[in-house]
């Protein structure tokens, strides 16, 4: 500003004009000089600032007092007040080294500023958008020429930067940006005139905008600096600051419509503004682009003024590449508008003037309707719809009908890359069908129900692709709307682009799969009511968020069909919560605040009602991956043969316990099979107490073993917490970080002989705690020298998990005598085991016969034995460690970062991540807001430990290391949340 200020000067001027005693320290800033002022006396904080007198006297007195207008109308967010002087004077002029200044001294704004931050949640956007609303409405009345001068970023004033062009160094971004231009010149200018003006702040970007940190949604508070002040038309306000909202944005669109929504809860936007406001947007992104490169040339020196540049590029081409059409129909959804209101009369066109079949043979006994959602029983063993198994059961399904269906259905079968894209709240999964399908035998010949004319022609040979594609254009009046058919065998395709087609003339005939994208031959038929500037393609499926919109461009095609509506009616989370409290006991836990409502797994994934994919870092029991095809196809093979108990021989039983007990030490001889983790350790303290003779247990705090009675008595994570009755006499416990001395002492003490230790290899609810070695081999060297049974509780660490062992107590070199395996070696089929030594067995068998009705079945053995199959032919082990071991290593790299994160330990891929204090929240609430915030943007784990402050993570072994880093960069954007920050 050209007048040096010392903070001795400033300390003088508080003092001098405002009787304050203060603190103050320098900020930022393009003109004035600004300083934080922390008042000595009353712990207050306030905001100064030094202008320069070359700024307009006039316009500042106006922002001045429009800027205490706002503050006292704006009751939603803290506009902050300019206070008065001593001599009750807003604005103090005054002479600072022969240079005429004006000060003014304003409220403090507590929170933060979000350009300090790059995040964009949904509620924040919301905030964003209402405040838009509310300064488009709320401002005094004004003549223009009491606004400062800002002509060149007045959209009303485009034109004035068009020169600035030229300066941009990147030729591709200086053609879009040109056309932007050209396109208001040509088309905008005279309906700019037409558009409601007034006041706007004009600047509402994410430097003058604050945030409360301590919420994890970061939710907007306030806004500052009224020196933008313009008067032009209000549909600017929100343009201009849905432009810096999309900056860092990767969902601009979606980002804008939340906006928009919250903005008509004050201002209803016109017609003519929300067909303007995609282009509005557009030149706003384009001014600041041109600025920047102008400011390069003329203040080189002054890196703040490129704050926008690259953001502002970024946002620009990623807004460039969506249709102005789609942007101005999601613009009138988020109005409360109809989004094509040109619908109901196409609609009632087509049932009017419908003259020919689209196929040979559409009587309605001839038509089944089918289904192929999330659950489909008609997917193959991968839940896909691309293979020779696929095609068999639908035909087997369908018999000599024609399958219908499909318009609205929610699928999982769009698993490939090009249909996931990131949203707001992480990866954006495009389910929800927007076509009817018809599946019939490959070659049927399709035919065109009107007349109309070939508007596009294509062949997409990708996989998952449409395969053959014919596009035909229909006339509705002034409207138009088209048919889309896809999945035809493209060398029946005859007709070009712009050839005429009559009703009940041929179009094509449907492909087979070698032709066809892959598919189970079909034809998927869809009504487009504008094709939205594409040519010879069209999305056939949305994401479930934006399913309104797209439902309303593409409408049920069964208008063409002698069937009503196709959509099926699915269950909600409402719905199913209320049946669970109306049926299920109430202390059988939810995950998540918003609870998971899955329908499907793949691999590490689950698979929610909406269609989305959620990385399942939790799930140890889907060891080799939920629903892996082999364990599914060797259930069915042997479930089709027999399944009976144990008493009859059968050779399954004796070579899954072969290969089971070939993983564990040559001391352990003998396996007992039953259902689940719970029964195989009460089994094993039944069998250790039979060869000791006594109910004497020790075990470790924080254990966890299971849910029988027995269990519930040596499992601290249950009975030392709510609703627990604490250790029977017959247990000890022993702290899992008391020294060697002290566990030696205790068991000098206690005189014990033929004591049960019982413990988990790495305490999985503790906290993923491992043991230390001399610790855990010393109890272990007393309870053999007191004769007693060791057992290993492997239930969640074993078979391979830990990557360096097959068993996680191999980390220590122990030899127990009992091991118990769980879950994992079914991969969620309900089976476990109990492998203990010759002695303990011996002594099991005591005359009292052993007996488990499914324990042992033929099916469950055939799963052990494929299980181990897998783990062995896919090298499971050396992966589990090589990806425990990345995992590991980047959550620790963050760590260093982000020093709320206290400690990462665990082995493999058994790991917890342990939370500390931040500045605003505890540990625990950290964990706990941590688990939520990872589950809204697809990401699965759970928190744990004594003080619920650990973060548990233990996927299925096949999981990749891209998806973990996937996780691992997810979980530093959460982190670089204020919510988060100990700074």
């Amino acid at each position: 500003m050209g007048v040096a200020v010392t903070h001795e000067q400033v300390s003088i001027l508080l003092e001098r004009f405002y009787g304050l005693s203060a603190k103050c320290t320098r900020l930022g800033g393009e003109y004035d000089q600004n300083y934080q002022v922390s008042d000595t006396q009353e712990s207050k904080k306030f905001l100064l600032k030094i202008a320069p007198v070359f700024k307009d006297l006039k316009s500042l007195r106006f922002e001045t007092e429009v800027q205490n207008i706002m503050a006292q109308k704006c009751q939603a967010y803290h506009i902050p007040k300019i206070l008065p002087s001593l001599d009750g004077k807003l604005i103090i002029e005054t002479m600072l080294h022969d240079h005429m200044v004006a000060i003014r001294l304003i409220e403090w704004v507590d929170g933060e500023v979000l350009g300090n931050i790059h995040l964009r949640t949904v509620s924040m956007l919301k905030n964003w958008g209402e405040l838009a609303g509310i300064m488009s409405t709320k401002m005094p009345e004004a003549p223009a020429q009491n606004a400062a001068n800002q002509d060149q970023w007045n959209l009303d004033h485009f034109d004035q930067n068009e020169e600035l062009v030229e300066l941009i160094d990147d030729p591709d971004l200086q053609l879009i940006i040109s056309s932007y231009f050209s396109l208001f010149r040509d088309r905008h200018r005279a309906s700019l005139t037409q558009c409601e003006k007034g006041l706007i702040h004009g600047d509402l970007n994410d430097h003058n905008v604050f945030i409360d940190p301590a919420s994890i949604d970061c939710p907007i508070i306030g806004a500052i600096d009224f020196g933008d002040l313009m008067y032009t038309s209000l549909i600017h306000e929100l343009a201009v600051t849905a432009a810096y909202a999309i900056m860092h944005c990767e969902d601009p669109l979606a980002a804008v419509s939340h906006m928009l929504q919250s903005y008509t809860h004050y201002r209803q936007a016109t017609e003519l503004e929300l067909q303007l406001l995609y282009g509005l947007i557009a030149m706003r992104l384009c001014t600041t682009i041109c600025h920047a490169a102008k400011n390069k040339i003329d203040h080189p020196d002054r890196e703040y003024l490129q704050v926008s540049n690259i953001p502002a590029r970024d946002a620009l081409l990623k807004w460039h590449s969506i249709s102005p059409k789609l942007a101005y129909y999601s613009f009138r959804e988020a109005s409360g508008l109809s989004p094509l209101p040109q619908k109901k009369r196409i609609l009632e066109h087509i049932r009017r003037t419908r003259k020919g079949n689209i196929l040979p043979y559409e009587k309605l006994e001839n038509l089944s309707a089918i289904h192929l959602g999330i659950d489909s029983h008609l997917l193959d063993e991968n839940g896909s719809l691309q293979s020779d198994l696929a095609e068999y059961k639908l035909k087997k399904e369908l018999g000599e009908k024609t399958g219908i269906g499909g318009y609205g259905e929610i699928r999982s079968i769009y698993d490939s890359e090009q249909f996931v894209s990131e949203g707001l709240s992480g990866r954006k999964y495009r389910s929800v069908h927007l076509g009817l399908d018809l599946w019939t035998r490959e070659g049927t010949e399709v035919y065109s129900p009107l007349d109309g004319r070939i508007y596009g022609v294509a062949d997409h040979q990708v996989q998952g692709d449409y395969g053959g594609l014919v596009i035909v254009e229909h006339k509705v009046g002034q409207d138009n709307f088209f048919l889309l058919y896809g999945h035809l065998d493209p060398r029946s395709i005859s007709r070009q682009i712009g050839d005429d087609i009559k009703a009940g003339e041929k179009i094509a005939q449907l492909g087979a799969r070698s032709v066809n994208g892959g598919w189970v031959p079909h034809l998927h038929f869809q009504l487009i009511l504008d094709m939205l500037d594409h040519k010879d393609n069209f999305p056939g499926v949305c994401a479930h968020e934006d399913q309104a919109l797209w439902k309303a461009i593409c409408p049920d095609p069964c208008v063409f069909f002698p069937i009503e509506e196709t959509e099926k009616e699915e269950y909600s989370v409402e719905q199913l919560l209320q049946l669970r409290g109306q049926y299920i006991g109430k202390n059988l836990s939810i995950s998540y605040a918003d609870p998971l409502y899955v329908l499907r797994g793949r691999r590490e994934f689950l698979i929610d009602h909406k269609g989305h994919s959620y990385l399942d870092l939790v799930n140890n029991v889907a060891h080799v991956g939920h629903e892996n095809p082999r364990i599914v196809n060797v259930i069915k093979r042997q479930a089709e043969k027999l399944n009976t108990n144990t008493r009859y021989l059968h050779h399954l039983l004796d070579s899954a316990s072969r290969r089971l007990l070939e993983t564990l030490p040559d001391h352990i001889t003998r396996c007992y099979f039953v259902n689940s983790g719970s029964e195989a350790n009460d089994l094993a303290l039944r069998m250790a107490r039979c060869f000791t003779g006594s109910l004497k247990t020790l075990c470790l705090e924080m254990a966890y073993h299971g849910h029988t009675q027995s269990l519930i008595d040596v499992s601290g994570y249950k009975n030392q917490r709510t609703g627990g009755a604490g250790f029977p006499m017959h247990v000890q416990v022993l702290e899992v970080n008391t020294s060697r001395d002290h566990v030696q002492n205790k068991f000098r003490t206690s005189n014990s002989i033929g004591q049960t230790f019982i413990h988990e290899s790495i305490l999985s609810c503790a906290g993923q705690v491992p043991l230390n070695q001399e610790f855990i081999q010393e109890i272990y060297h007393q309870v053999h020298q007191n004769n007693g049974v060791c057992i290993a509780d492997e239930v969640q660490t074993g078979l391979g998990r830990v990557g360096s062992h097959y068993w996680a107590f191999q980390l220590y070199d122990l030899n127990p005598d009992i091991v118990t395996i769980g879950k994992p070696i079914g991969n969620g089929h309900p089976i476990a085991v109990v492998a203990c030594s010759e002695k303990v067995a011996e002594a099991f068998d005591n005359g009292m016969e052993y007996f488990n009705t499914f324990g042992g079945n033929p099916v469950s053995c055939a799963v052990v034995k494929e299980m181990l199959s897998i783990i062995e032919e896919d090298g499971l082990l050396e992966k589990a460690k090589e990806k425990g071991h990345f995992l590991k290593k980047a959550v620790e790299t963050l760590s260093h970062k982000y020093t709320i994160i206290n400690d990462v330990r665990g082995e493999g891929l058994f790991l917890g991540v342990q939370m500390g204090d931040g500045k605003y929240h505890s540990a625990k609430n950290l964990a706990k807001h941590l688990k939520e915030e990872l589950r809204q943007q697809g990401i699965l784990v759970s928190t744990d430990g004594p003080n619920e402050d650990i973060l548990k993570i233990k996927p299925p072994l096949v999981i990749t290391v891209a998806e973990l880093d996937y996780f691992v960069r997810t979980l530093r954007n959460i982190l670089a949340r204020p919510y988060f920050s100990v700074h």
